[in-house]
């Protein structure tokens, strides 16, 4: 973590908040329950707000501001953070499909794979299979439907 990290410390401890500018930016965020919210379900790093909030005053006191300010300009980093992350999807890039339906059961019928769950740091598991045997017919198709995709990708995505 930040606080305890040791080169933090000796190199850079200028830029740790204190005591009293974290409570202070904790108080200012506890003010917009919109953005506590937030805070704790999308930003927060493995579910630590104090941890997140002192990055977030980290960045503050680069900028040269301490107490209130630092405080204040801290939440306006968090605002910024949230609306950029709304903007992009971010909240909800998980549970909501990217791409339409119809979409990912061509890209399946192109591309067999099968999803085996997370791997041990929380990365999706895909297996995607090119048999030998196969590799002439799952190309030809490949190249019948790259148009489709194509075209359907791109509409997706802006």
């Amino acid at each position: 973590m930040l606080a305890n990290d040791p080169l933090v410390r000796e190199h850079f401890p200028q830029y740790l908040p204190s005591e009293d500018e974290l409570s202070a930016t904790a108080q200012l965020v506890a003010e917009m329950p919109s953005n506590e919210m937030q805070l704790k379900e999308f930003v927060a790093i493995h579910a630590d707000v104090k941890a997140t909030l002192r990055r977030f005053c980290w960045q503050a006191k680069q900028d040269g501001l301490t107490g209130a300010a630092c405080a204040q300009e801290a939440v306006k980093l968090l605002n910024l953070c949230l609306e950029r992350r709304a903007k992009l999807g971010l909240n909800s890039i998980l549970t909501t499909p990217s791409f339409p339906p119809e979409y990912w059961a061509s890209f399946i019928d192109v591309v067999p794979q099968t999803y085996h769950g997370l791997g041990p740091r929380g990365q999706s598991m895909l297996q995607s299979c090119v048999f030998s045997d196969a590799k002439n017919a799952f190309f030809g198709k490949l190249f019948r439907k790259k148009v489709s995709l194509w075209a359907t990708s791109q509409i997706a995505l802006f």
